[in-house]
C-alpha cells in the first residue's frame, strides 16, 4: 500500500488489526483505512498517519449500515459508529420494542439498503425480513440481524456480539465475545476468541510474533482480574494462524479441537502421582464430567463452583474419613495441592495416635510441642521407631527435634514447609498484595468488586467461620458478631488506618465494626456501605413484642424472596430439625447458618451515631431498601456521601455494576486523600488465587447474597 501510494483502503477486520499496530513510514499516502467484517478490538496509536473508519453491516442490507471514526485511546473496544445515510438502526427488545440508551438490544436495520429476502427460502425470509413499524414509507421492511448493541451517551453504537453467542453457564449470562475481547487486551496476544462446547469454555489464542508465549495460568489469572470466574475458560488452545474464510472473515468451523499438542503451556502429566492424588483426580474428573482435567488444574477454573465443591468435600470425607473443610478447597484448589493437604492430615492422624499411646495422653493438639507435654529424648526414639514400623517413614533425631509438633512432622513427611502467617479462619485474601491501604470486606464474598477496584489494592474478605458460629450461639447479638470479626481483622492488620465495607447486611455489620474501632481509638479512613437495609429501631418491649416483630420481619422477607425461595428456605429449616445422619447429604445447607445468625442479630440491632466518613451506595431501583436513606442520614449526620447505581439490589455485584461501585470507592478515597501508595509497587504472585465469582463461593459458613 505504501509502494503503490494507495490513498483509501478497505480491508477485513482480521488483517486491519495487525495493520493498525504496524509502524507506518511518514511518506504513507494512505488517508483513510476502512474496516469491516468482524469485531474490531484495536485502537490506533496517536501518531498513525491515516484515519481508521469502522464499518458494520450484513450483506442482507447492502453491506455497510453504520460507520464511525475510531479514535486513539480508551479501554473499551471501538464503537461501530452510527447509521449511514439511507439506513435506520433500531435496537429492540425481545418483544420488538425500542430499548433506552445504555440498555442492550438486538440490531434491526431499516432503509433503502434492506434486501428483498433469501432466494427460494420463504421461511427464513419471513423470520429475518420484518415489517418496519417505525417507517412512514408504505410497505417498508427491516432486517433482524441477530446482533446485539447498546447506544452510548454520545449516540454511537457499541457492538456486543451475536445473540447466539450469549450463553448461560451455571445460571450466569456469559458473553463469549467479551471473553475474546478481554484476552486480546493482553500485550502478548495478537488474536483471541472463545467458544463454548457442552457448557465448557475454550479460549483460543494466537500469540504475538517476536513475543514470549503466555502460559495458560497467566492468561487465566489475567482474565480473573477483569471478568467473573464463570467467564474464565478452563482450556486454552494455541493457534498457529487465524482461522479465516475465503473472504477474510473468521471461520469458527476451522478452529482446532483441544489436544495435548495444542493446549497452551501444555505439559505432560507427572509420571507418578500419589495414590491419594489418583483417587482425588478421579473424583474431580467424574464430578466435572471431564476426563482431560490434570492434577495441576484449578478446580474452579475447570468448571467447579461452590455446590460442586461441597459435593467434592463430602466425597472426600467419606473416602478418607477426615474432617475436610470447604475452605481447604479454596486454599488448595488443584488436585496436587489438595492431595498434599489430605496426606498431611493422614500423617497427622497417624503421628497423633503414636504420640498419645507413647505419652499416655487422651487428647493432643497438632501444634503442641512434644517436649512440653512430657516427651524426652528416649520417648522420641520410641515414637520415631513406631512411626517407621507402621508407615515406613524414617525421621532422624535432628529432624524430630527441629519439628517438635505433629503438624510440622506431618508437613515434613509430605515435603511441605510450614505455612507462615496463615490468615485466621474466615479470612480470604482476595488480593493479599499491594501498596495501598487494605480493604476489609465483611460477611459477603465479593470477588468482582475486588477485581474491579484495582491490582494494587489489597482486598480481604472477612466472615464467620464454622467455629465462630458454634462459639457465638444462636442468640448472638450483632455487637458480639462484630467483635468476633474485628479480632480477625486485627490479626491481619493490628493497627490503622482501616478501610471497611459491606453489602446489604454486611454493610450493617461493617458499620458496627467501624463503631467499635472508633470507640477503641482506631483510625478509619472510610466505611463503605452498599445498599443496606435500614438499621432497626425496634425497642425491647418484652419477649412477646420481639416475637411479633420478628414474625413481621419474616413476612416481609418472604414477600421479597417470593414463594419458591421461601418454600426452599422453609424446607431447609425443616431438614435441619432431623438427626444429622438423616440430612448429612444435604450439608450444603450449612452455609445458611451464618446468614440466619446475622439476619436475626441485625433486626434487633440498635446502632449509635457515627462521626467518621461513610460512603453510602444505593441501588437506584427501590427494592428492597427503599426507605433506608433517611435512617442512615440520621446515623451519620456530618460525613455521609451518597451515590446511586443504576441497578437492582441483586445486580449490584455483577461485573458491570461492580466496576461502577469500585469507581465510586476509589473516587471517594481520592477525595479524602486516603489510600495513597506507601511504597514502590512490586510484582508478586498472589498467594491465594482469586478464583471465585461474586457471591457464588461462600467461605465456610458465609452465604451468597
Amino acid at each position: 500500500m505504501v509502494r503503490e501510494r494507495v490513498t483509501i483502503g478497505f480491508v477485513p477486520t482480521a488483517h486491519a488489526s495487525a495493520m493498525i499496530r504496524m509502524q507506518w513510514p511518514p511518506e504513507t499516502a494512505l488517508r483513510c483505512l476502512l474496516i469491516g467484517g468482524d469485531t474490531l478490538q484495536e485502537r490506533p496509536a496517536v501518531d498513525l498517519p491515516f484515519r481508521v473508519i469502522n464499518n458494520y453491516g450484513p450483506t442482507e442490507c447492502t453491506v455497510v449500515s453504520t460507520a464511525g471514526l475510531v479514535r486513539p485511546g480508551g479501554d473499551q473496544p471501538p464503537s461501530i459508529g452510527g447509521a449511514v445515510d439511507g439506513a435506520s438502526i433500531y435496537l429492540l427488545d425481545q418483544a420488538g420494542g425500542p430499548v433506552p440508551d445504555g440498555v442492550s438490544g438486538e440490531i434491526h436495520i431499516g432503509g433503502a439498503g434492506v434486501g428483498r429476502g433469501y432466494r427460494n427460502l420463504e421461511d427464513a425470509t419471513t423470520k429475518a425480513f420484518l415489517p418496519d413499524p417505525f417507517s412512514v414509507m408504505p410497505g417498508a421492511r427491516m432486517f433482524r440481524t441477530g446482533d446485539r448493541a447498546v447506544r452510548t451517551a454520545n449516540g454511537e453504537l457499541q457492538f456486543l456480539g451475536r445473540v447466539d453467542r450469549q450463553i448461560k453457564i451455571r445460571g450466569q449470562r456469559v458473553e463469549l465475545d467479551e471473553i475474546g475481547a478481554t484476552l486480546m487486551q493482553h500485550p502478548r496476544v495478537e488474536f483471541a476468541m472463545a467458544i463454548a462446547v457442552e457448557k465448557q469454555l475454550i479460549g483460543y489464542i494466537l500469540p504475538g510474533k517476536d513475543r514470549p508465549e503466555p502460559t495458560a495460568q497467566e492468561m487465566q489469572a489475567y482474565l480473573l482480574q477483569r471478568l467473573p470466574e464463570y467467564m474464565v475458560p478452563a482450556t486454552m488452545v494455541r493457534l498457529k494462524k487465524l482461522p479465516l474464510s475465503a473472504n477474510g472473515k473468521l471461520d469458527f468451523s476451522e478452529l482446532p479441537q483441544p489436544s495435548a499438542a495444542n493446549r497452551l503451556d501444555s505439559t505432560p502429566e507427572r509420571a507418578a502421582i500419589s495414590p491419594v492424588a489418583k483417587k482425588l483426580l478421579a473424583m474431580v474428573q467424574q464430578l466435572l464430567e471431564n476426563d482431560a482435567i490434570r492434577a495441576d488444574e484449578n478446580f474452579f477454573l475447570a468448571g467447579g463452583h461452590s455446590l460442586l465443591g461441597m459435593q467434592l468435600v463430602m466425597r472426600l470425607q467419606s473416602e478418607f474419613g477426615l474432617e475436610i473443610a470447604l475452605q481447604q478447597l479454596f486454599e488448595s484448589p488443584t488436585v496436587a495441592e489438595l492431595s498434599m493437604q489430605i496426606e498431611r492430615m493422614q500423617h497427622e492422624s497417624r503421628i497423633a495416635a503414636v504420640w498419645k499411646d507413647v505419652l499416655g495422653l487422651e487428647s493432643l493438639g497438632v501444634d503442641e510441642d512434644f517436649f512440653s507435654v512430657g516427651g524426652n529424648a528416649k520417648l522420641s526414639a520410641v515414637v520415631r521407631q513406631r512411626i517407621a514400623g507402621e508407615s515406613g517413614e524414617q525421621m532422624t533425631e535432628a529432624e524430630f527435634n527441629s519439628n517438635p509438633t505433629i503438624r510440622r512432622q506431618a508437613e515434613l513427611a509430605v515435603g511441605r514447609s510450614t505455612i507462615q502467617h496463615k490468615p485466621p479462619p474466615g479470612v480470604l485474601p482476595l488480593r493479599p498484595l499491594g501498596t495501598r491501604t487494605k480493604i476489609f470486606w465483611v460477611h459477603y464474598f465479593n470477588a468482582n468488586l475486588a477485581r474491579a477496584i484495582g491490582d494494587d489494592q489489597p482486598f480481604f474478605s472477612v466472615t464467620l467461620a464454622a467455629e465462630d458460629v458454634r462459639s457465638l450461639g444462636a442468640a448472638a447479638t450483632l455487637e458480639k458478631i462484630a467483635a468476633c470479626i474485628l479480632d480477625k481483622i486485627r490479626a491481619v492488620q493490628p493497627t490503622g488506618p482501616y478501610i471497611l465495607g459491606g453489602l446489604c447486611l454486611g454493610g450493617v455489620l461493617a458499620y458496627e465494626i467501624a463503631s467499635q474501632m472508633r470507640a477503641a481509638g482506631d483510625e478509619i479512613s472510610l466505611l463503605v456501605v452498599i445498599d443496606p437495609p435500614s438499621p432497626s429501631s425496634v425497642k425491647d418491649y418484652g419477649s412477646l413484642a420481639r416475637r411479633w416483630a420478628y414474625l413481621r420481619y419474616l413476612m416481609k422477607r418472604a414477600e421479597w424472596l417470593g414463594p419458591r425461595t421461601t418454600l426452599l428456605y422453609s424446607m431447609e429449616r425443616l431438614i435441619k430439625t432431623f438427626p444429622r445422619h438423616w440430612w448429612k447429604h444435604f450439608s450444603i445447607h450449612q452455609v445458611h447458618v451464618a446468614q440466619e445468625l446475622v439476619e436475626t442479630a441485625a433486626y434487633f440491632y440498635r446502632p449509635r451515631t457515627y462521626e467518621g466518613s461513610v460512603l453510602l451506595l444505593l441501588a437506584s431501583e427501590q427494592l428492597p431498601h427503599a426507605n433506608s436513606l433517611a435512617r442512615w442520614q440520621a446515623l451519620v449526620p456530618q460525613n455521609l456521601h451518597t451515590e446511586y447505581v443504576e441497578a437492582y439490589h441483586r445486580e449490584l455485584m455483577e461485573p458491570i455494576n461492580a466496576r461502577k461501585l469500585a469507581e465510586a470507592v476509589v473516587s471517594q478515597l481520592a477525595a479524602l486523600g486516603a489510600n495513597a501508595p506507601s511504597a514502590p509497587r512490586q510484582s508478586c504472585r498472589s498467594a491465594a488465587p482469586d478464583h471465585c465469582g461474586s457471591g457464588e463461593l461462600a467461605l465456610g459458613l458465609a452465604l451468597r447474597e
